[in-house]
């Protein structure tokens, strides 16, 4: 039993010592999201504290049960939703069900088609 606890203190110390020197938010998120997993088999809260942690750093991982905040989207990005969102109900608002993707041959022009024009040469 002794054996066990100095092998799990250690896990979490090497644990520690990785989250700390790793420099990209990205993956000090996903080594915060592997040390929360370790976490939980003891401590549930604490465990749900680093996953928030994690996913502050990466918000592609697994959210933890309570305390991710809704963040509104805001200045450009918000614009450029509006404007394409516009663009879409005004240039399909016959029928709304149709799938729309982009121009291949070139996406920067702002031309679409639906899926059944689309034919891929």
């Amino acid at each position: 039993m002794l054996m066990a606890i100095v092998n799990e203190r250690r896990c979490m110390l090497m644990l520690i010592f990785t989250v700390n020197t790793i420099s990209d938010p990205k993956e000090k998120g996903y080594a915060k999201q592997l040390m929360a997993e370790y976490t939980n088999l003891h401590d549930k809260v604490e465990a749900q504290r680093i996953q928030l942690s994690a996913v502050n750093d990466n918000r592609r991982l697994l959210k933890p049960l309570e305390g991710i905040r809704y963040h509104k989207i805001v200045g450009a990005t918000f614009d450029q939703a509006v404007a394409c969102s516009r663009y879409l109900q005004s240039k399909y608002r016959r029928n709304r069900k149709k799938l729309v993707i982009p121009e291949v041959s070139d996406t920067d022009s702002g031309k679409f088609r639906t899926l059944s024009e689309y034919r891929p040469e």
